[in-house]
């Protein structure tokens, strides 16, 4: 089974960005970094990438108070 990395996920839309105040704000590049550190917080151990995106995405998306794209 091929794993996909997290630099190969999907590509940013334009609903990942916030349009009130953080303009400018790379959405997935904040996610993508939170999620390199749950990684590395669970000491580098292969095999939770999806959990540790999931993770990250919601706490990105709770700190700046943004809606998931439907």
């Amino acid at each position: 089974m091929m794993q996909t990395s997290l630099r190969e996920a999907t590509p940013i839309s334009k609903h990942q960005r916030s349009p009130s105040g953080h303009e400018g704000m790379n959405v997935q590049a904040k996610i993508q970094q939170r999620a390199y550190e749950l990684y590395e917080e669970r000491g580098r151990r292969d095999g939770h990438q999806l959990e540790d995106w999931i993770q990250a995405e919601q706490e990105v998306h709770d700190k700046f108070g943004l809606r998931k794209a439907a």
